[in-house]
């Protein structure tokens, strides 16, 4: 069951004043939230009769939530959906707690954050900053999360072209980004032995370390978010 709310998110907010309203787009400021349920609630009155009665029983049926924002072509948005919504859940994966309300319940749900690219305030780059700079600002104080104004600002004085329209990042740029948000980036390229690097990326990630990687071709370049692995033949080495 989903139920959907008018909201105000940060995140298009964001980039609404930064681009979007630069550039005399008659788009609208708000969105819609979507709430993903178990099937037992089928409607806003069954959450507050239920929420009334047991509020653990209602957060324990939350899958989590995706934004649709205003845009014509990539109206999908960021979003936090738990595994427990998917029909397998055969996987290992890198979680944080999100915690929202739905007219007046709290809700709470263990997922990893994605957003959709939308290839003018960001490309598939940007998107794999954003997720994993709110995964670490989430989960540890150290670190702290960044709106997609705040990357452009990060970029803005190493660039040697212009940020918007996004035309995607190189690996430096995303490394500069990550070392001045506090992470210490080590780089690892495809001249790596690859039963090596599969070995490494099994234990960051089952250490907690969700890592960017940058894929190309002769053609095109692209970058995504490894964040878990499902059944796999790579062992870790003997110490």
């Amino acid at each position: 069951m989903a139920l959907h709310i008018v909201y105000t998110d940060s995140h298009y907010r964001d980039c609404y004043y930064f681009y979007h309203a630069a550039k005399f787009e008659d788009l609208p400021r708000e969105t819609l939230r979507v709430h993903i349920f178990a099937s037992s609630i089928t409607s806003i009155e069954s959450l507050c009769a239920m929420a009334t009665e047991n509020e653990r029983l209602v957060s324990d049926s939350y899958f989590g939530f995706f934004i649709v924002r205003p845009l014509n072509r990539f109206p999908l948005g960021h979003s936090f959906i738990s595994p427990h919504a998917f029909k397998r859940q055969d996987f290992l994966c890198c979680l944080i707690k999100e915690r929202v309300y739905l007219l007046g319940v709290k809700l709470t749900v263990c997922a990893f954050p994605h957003v959709a690219q939308d290839t003018e305030t960001h490309t598939c780059a940007e998107s794999s900053l954003w997720a994993l700079l709110t995964y670490y600002g989430s989960k540890y104080r150290t670190y702290q999360t960044l709106l997609p104004s705040d990357i452009i600002r990060h970029l803005n004085s190493v660039s040697a072209h212009r940020m918007l329209p996004s035309n995607g990042l190189t690996v430096n740029e995303l490394s500069t980004v990550l070392t001045q948000d506090g992470h210490n980036c080590v780089l690892y390229t495809r001249n790596t032995d690859e039963d090596l690097l599969l070995q490494i990326m099994r234990i960051y990630i089952e250490s907690g370390i969700p890592l960017i990687v940058a894929l190309e071709n002769e053609q095109n370049g692209h970058a995504v978010v490894a964040i878990g692995h499902g059944e796999t033949k790579c062992h870790a080495p003997a110490h």
